[in-house]
């Protein structure tokens, strides 16, 4: 149950940040029509959810809201005079009693079975129905049921109809209970390709060791005449293949059985009035395969998969809930748009009952690109699925027009046709081959596994194995598309082989304590440094806003997620700095005043030299904001600035690298203030950089003060600051103080190390004290003061020797930086 737990809460994570959530229902008596393990449903569920989807009994509120609802007969209509929209009739409910109902059916109905409310039943909300007086010597003693009036579907007025093998006066919940349980699927995004019953039912078969389930395809006579030609686009770069079949002489008038229409009903499907509409909803649950139906009249004996034209997306553009993009795929004649991809749901293609002939078309797309092309579109569906905008399994397509005709032809008659298939000649579906070393199953999963038992769990579950000595070669199934490295593989393998099988091991320590390597910094103790100065460490996702993350790159060289969480959530980080910020305004807006934040973590760029074209980089990056001490009794406090980050920057450095040749140079930056930034430099090297927000990007986050950032790149700073024993002079230090005048713009820094080279580094220290701008200065110009501290190891440095110095320290900044000593 552990291993349970703990997936859910895996699940829970991504179904709560994605908006649109990858999920399904359906009764567990349909499911074990594909495959019937002999195990009860909560194991069931608990396969399902080791397996990689999650899987919960659902049992719906509704069920326990009414009582002694009952079946009965309609027998006829009474003609009564009456002023309402009500009809009245005459229901037999079993022991050859009838009583006299209301309702809003017609007399098309009479010979139904539906759910009668008795004066015994009690309906949502404590309703009950009462005995009332029609007309002289003729009462009501019920009501004939929707499933509105059962609270079963708020928004659907259609009575309940029942199938006439159930006996008549039997309650109502047990002809539902044949239908219950039911099973909720939810699926991570990149696990998509299981939201089908034919996928889960191979899955678990493979768990119990069972056969595999197929398709069940009633064969039937087809006629090979006029057949379709079908015409794809040369600059359609997703579509792989297109393929359909027509069917002639169906009868749409036909009623939707009563068995397909509450299995859909259960998943969360209303069923429609259009049997099509239904049928293809139903195969799509089943096989999860998209399919669109066209009114082969208006096909003409061409067909064109293609791009919309221009004309045509304005055309299209005021339908509501409909937009349509020039990426998208549409299937057309000659004049108009039939279909737009795989979706059938869409009211202006919808099928008439008026129609004899039909086209069932499927559009093989490849991975992914249908789901970022229909999520353009802003497609409004009638049901919760992400229906529509997949076609996971390349080798199915023509099974699926097969499995869909035949079920059309056994529900409304008609005459199969052969099946049209296209391939696009500028794209191919490529079959994934990946390399594993076997020892890797091993090293991998830490027990040691024989390898029959793995060629047999993946040759189960779809993989061809091809074996040479200590390597394997395995192709990846067709609807398997988010298997792409060897890992991908093994984690595929683990799943079905159990993750309770894996023996609990302790993490291998690879460090050794008795041996400090004093060559690197330690990450750790500048973790420390940062908590000591009053920063909190955050974790913050790798994910990140592309919108928000082009505000601090000109260039668009982040990655982006194939299958995100959520669009919010699309691309990988480039910095830190948007978790930072993100979590800056989390706790402004909940009146904290005082904030310091850090974090250390791996930031993605695009790099064509590397392998996977991904370089790695770790770094360090923090933020201040708001005031610089928490609130304390005598009420002086100030706001934070940069000089502070500044600092706290420079104490994290001291502990890396000789603080003496680190630079902060002034550079524009984007996202940070023109100004009030800089890069930091290491000989010549850029680690970093730091500024203040630029108060445009402070406004997108709703952030009141002035908030200064850093980020230091730490595989930049190669090597930790040597330990170096000095001796202690016995020696007094002397001090001496100089004010120069230099031009405005010229950095300190600059000035310090100039006078670094004129002196002796280990015998000087030089610090600027005070810097001055003001009405005794000139324009364009500053004053600042350096402070020289002198000491020797070995004697008392003479005035004249210090006279020296500083005398030839000024004329060298005189000269280089147009100094001059401040007068007073």
């Amino acid at each position: 149950m552990t291993y349970v737990l703990f997936l859910k809460i895996i699940f829970n994570f991504f179904n709560n940040l994605n908006k649109i959530g990858y999920f399904m229902k359906f009764s567990e008596s349909w499911f074990r029509e594909w495959i019937d393990p002999k195990i009860n449903t909560s194991t069931l569920c608990n396969q399902l959810t080791e397996i990689g989807f999650e899987a919960n009994i659902y049992n719906p509120l509704f069920f326990n809201t009414f009582h002694n609802i009952i079946t009965g007969k309609i027998i006829n209509e009474l003609k009564i005079k009456k002023k309402s929209k009500l009809n009245f009739f005459t229901v037999d409910i079993g022991s050859n009693k009838s009583i006299i109902v209301y309702g809003i059916l017609d007399t098309t109905s009479i010979g139904k079975i539906v759910a009668i409310a008795t004066e015994k039943s009690i309906l949502p909300n404590k309703l009950v129905i009462k005995k009332t007086l029609i007309t002289k010597n003729i009462y009501s003693e019920g009501k004939i049921c929707t499933f509105l009036d059962l609270g079963i579907n708020i928004s659907q007025k259609e009575v309940i109809e029942i199938s006439s093998k159930y006996p008549l006066g039997l309650d109502i919940k047990e002809f539902f209970s044949h239908f219950f349980p039911i099973i909720n699927i939810s699926s991570t995004p990149n696990r998509s390709y299981g939201l089908s019953l034919l996928t889960l039912a191979k899955e678990i078969a493979v768990v119990n060791n069972l056969k595999l389930p197929f398709i069940k395809i009633k064969h039937t006579t087809k006629n090979q005449k006029n057949k379709i030609n079908i015409k794809i686009e040369e600059n359609l770069q997703h579509l792989v293949t297109y393929c359909g079949r027509k069917i002639k002489n169906i009868n749409l008038k036909k009623e939707t059985p009563y068995w397909l229409k509450e299995r859909l009903r259960f998943a969360e499907i209303l069923p429609g009035k259009n049997i099509l509409d239904n049928i293809i909803n139903y195969v799509y649950i089943e096989l999860g395969q998209p399919v669109h139906i066209i009114d082969s009249s208006l096909i003409k004996n061409e067909l064109f998969i293609r791009h919309p034209k221009e004309k045509e997306i304005k055309n299209l553009y005021t339908k509501k809930n409909f937009i349509l993009s020039k990426t998208s795929i549409v299937v057309s004649n000659t004049e108009k748009i039939l279909s737009l991809g795989n979706n059938l749901n869409e009211k202006i293609f919808h099928m008439q009952k008026k129609s004899r002939n039909i086209f069932i078309g499927s559009i093989f797309l490849k991975p992914y690109s249908s789901f970022h092309n229909l999520n353009k579109n802003s497609i409004c569906l009638q049901n919760n699925y992400r229906i529509y905008e997949y076609s996971t399994d390349y080798g199915l397509q023509t099974k699926l027009i097969d499995y869909t005709s035949s079920l059309i032809v056994h529900l409304c008659d008609g005459i199969e046709q052969s099946i049209n298939l296209s391939n696009n000649d500028t794209i191919y579906h490529e079959c994934i081959k990946i390399n594993i070393q076997l020892k890797n199953f091993n090293r991998l999963l830490g027990c040691n596994i024989q390898k029959n038992v793995i060629f047999k769990i993946l040759q189960k579950i779809g993989y061809e194995i091809f074996e040479n000595n200590k390597t394997i070669t395995v192709i990846v199934p067709n609807w398997r598309y988010d298997v792409k490295i060897e890992e991908h593989v093994i984690e595929d393998f683990l799943r079905i082989y159990g993750y309770k099988k894996i023996d609990y091991l302790p993490i291998k320590n690879y460090t050794n304590n008795s041996k400090k390597n004093n060559t690197k910094f330690d990450l750790c103790r500048i973790k420390y440094l940062l908590i000591d100065k009053g920063y909190y460490e955050i974790i913050t996702y790798g994910f990140v806003n592309p919108n928000i993350q082009n505000l601090f790159f000109t260039k668009n060289n982040y990655l982006t997620i194939k299958n995100p969480i959520s669009k919010e959530l699309s691309s990988m980080r480039q910095s830190i700095w948007m978790g930072l910020l993100s979590s800056m305004e989390y706790n402004q807006n909940r009146q904290n005043n005082s904030l310091r934040f850090f974090e250390s973590g791996i930031c993605f760029i695009k790099e064509k030299t590397k392998e996977l074209k991904i370089k790695e980089i770790h770094v360090l990056s923090g933020a201040i904001n708001g005031l610089f001490y928490p609130t304390n009794w005598d009420g002086k406090n100030r706001m934070c600035n940069f000089y502070d980050l500044k600092g706290d920057v420079e104490s994290v450095l001291e502990l890396c690298v000789n603080i003496k040749k680190i630079e902060f140079i002034p550079a524009c930056i984007t996202g940070l203030h023109t100004g009030k930034s800089a890069y930091i430099y290491i000989n010549k090297t850029i680690i970093g950089k730091i500024g203040e927000l630029d108060p445009k990007i402070s406004e997108k986050f709703n952030l009141k003060n002035p908030t200064i950032l850093f980020e230091l790149f730490l595989d930049k700073i190669k090597e930790k600051k040597p330990r170096v024993i000095h001796l202690i002079s016995p020696f007094p230090t002397i001090q001496r103080d100089i004010s120069i005048v230099i031009p405005i713009f010229t950095l300190s820094m600059d000035i310090i190390q100039t006078c670094m080279k004129i002196v002796d580094n280990n015998l000087t220290k030089i610090n600027i004290t005070d810097v001055y701008y003001g009405n005794q200065i000139q324009n364009q110009k500053k004053s600042i003061s350096i402070r020289f501290i002198f000491q020797h190891y070995k004697k008392t440095y003479t005035n004249h020797e210090i006279d020296s110095i500083i005398n030839n320290c000024i004329h060298i900044l005189g000269q280089k930086y147009k100094a001059s000593l401040r007068k007073l």
